[in-house]
């Protein structure tokens, strides 16, 4: 989503190279030699921290030369794990459509300086980029709202939405994997879910698009509890998806979770455009 917000920020005035694939896990990407030679020749890298990427470091000392590194969540505060696993700071912001406004504001700052003949046009393109997310981010909260309040439980593959919960009114019931993906699913977590699962009622689980499926769908069978989707967390989705880009792909995840939880299902529309984000 970082190199998806760059392109749309610095099109025609700066040339982006994402190095994750789609569909990669930042947690545990292993760089590839191709990835050394296009942080060797840039001008900037841009990246979101809060150790989400702790392989980029070794990454941009090994290519040499020297750029701007921008952390582009400088300016917002993470909250920390809530298991037993550890108290770590969490990555996702992105989850938290108001806090990625600041993504957008960073990313635009640092392309400007970058490409100072295009300055004015990227400030133009990032101030629109933040009124589109402001309409997205009452979407969201409106879907939310409209899930029963006692179906309001999330239970995802990894503890990866707890910025998208906090912000709309979600519970995170639990997740078998922590905040990252390199992390093995306990035994204790893993029962302590399904006993939860059990006592709320929660009528769905969801799936990751970049994570093993496979404790999700125990969970699933333990409980007799539906596996309502699959949901984009740290990765957007293919083209075609309907969720290769950020908005799409909150669009994908919230209605997926809104449908999954009974809540009404709308897609989302903004300056003419309607966003499905895959789901039909």
């Amino acid at each position: 989503m970082i190199a998806e917000t760059a392109e749309r920020l610095g099109n025609g005035c700066a040339h982006v190279d994402g190095l994750l694939p789609v569909g990669g896990d930042p947690h545990v990407y292993e760089p590839v030699p191709r990835d050394a030679r296009l942080v060797a020749a840039s001008d900037l890298v841009l990246y979101n921290g809060v150790g989400l990427e702790a392989w980029l470091d070794r990454l941009v000392r090994n290519a040499g030369g020297t750029r701007p590194i921008v952390v582009v969540t400088d300016g917002l505060e993470p909250i920390y794990g809530h298991y037993e696993e550890g108290r770590d700071p969490d990555p996702h912001l992105w989850g938290d459509v108001a806090r990625y406004r600041r993504y957008v504001t960073n990313i635009g700052e640092a392309l400007a300086d970058l490409a100072p003949d295009c300055g004015s046009e990227i400030e133009r393109r990032a101030a629109d980029y933040v009124a589109e997310l402001d309409a997205l981010d009452g979407w969201v909260r409106e879907r939310v709202a409209s899930i029963p309040e006692e179906t309001r439980h999330l239970v995802t593959s990894h503890d990866a939405f707890q910025y998208y919960a906090e912000a709309y009114g979600l519970h995170v019931l639990g997740s078998p994997i922590g905040l990252s993906t390199d992390e093995q699913p306990s035994a204790r977590t893993v029962a302590r879910i399904v006993s939860d699962v059990r006592a709320t009622g929660v009528p769905a689980l969801f799936i990751e698009t970049t994570v093993n499926p496979n404790v999700i769908y125990r969970i699933a069978r333990e409980t007799g509890t539906e596996v309502a989707g699959e949901l984009y967390s740290d990765s957007l989705g293919e083209d075609g998806s309907g969720a290769e880009t950020y908005v799409g792909m909150i669009v994908h995840n919230t209605r997926t979770i809104v449908r999954g939880l009974g809540g009404e299902d709308q897609v989302f529309e903004y300056g003419g455009r309607v966003y499905e984000g895959g789901v039909r």
